[in-house]
C-alpha cells in the first residue's frame, strides 16, 4: 500500500475562539472538532503520514486525547506556539510519532 504525505496547520482542536478570530464556520469548537475529524479521516489512511505544523489543539488534556485518537495517520508535530504545554509533558504523551520546535 502506497504512504500518501500529508501537511496542515492550525486545526485549533477545541479552541472557541478561533471560530470568531478566523471567521470558521461552525457554531462552536465541539461541531469544529468532529468536521475536522471526519474531513481528515476521509482523505488520511492509518498508514499515511501527517506534518501537523502547528497549533494543533487549545483544550485540555481529556478533548485533546480524544480527538488525537481518532485521527488516521502517523502524525508528525512542528509545536506552535499553542503547542507549548511542556509543563504537563502533554505534547510528549500524546502520541506524536516526532515532534519538533
Amino acid at each position: 500500500m502506497k504512504k500518501n504525505i500529508f501537511m496542515i496547520a492550525d486545526t485549533h482542536i477545541g479552541h472557541d475562539n478561533i471560530i470568531e478570530y478566523e471567521n470558521r464556520p461552525f457554531k462552536n469548537s465541539l461541531e469544529m472538532d468532529k468536521t475536522i475529524v471526519t474531513n481528515w479521516n476521509k482523505i488520511v489512511s492509518k498508514e499515511d503520514i501527517v506534518y501537523h505544523l502547528g497549533d494543533f489543539a487549545l483544550c485540555g488534556t481529556e478533548r485533546y486525547m480524544e480527538v488525537f485518537n481518532r485521527l488516521n495517520g502517523k502524525i508528525h508535530l512542528i509545536k506552535g506556539n499553542h503547542d507549548q504545554q511542556s509543563h504537563t509533558k502533554l505534547i510528549e504523551r500524546m502520541g506524536f510519532v516526532s515532534e519538533k520546535k
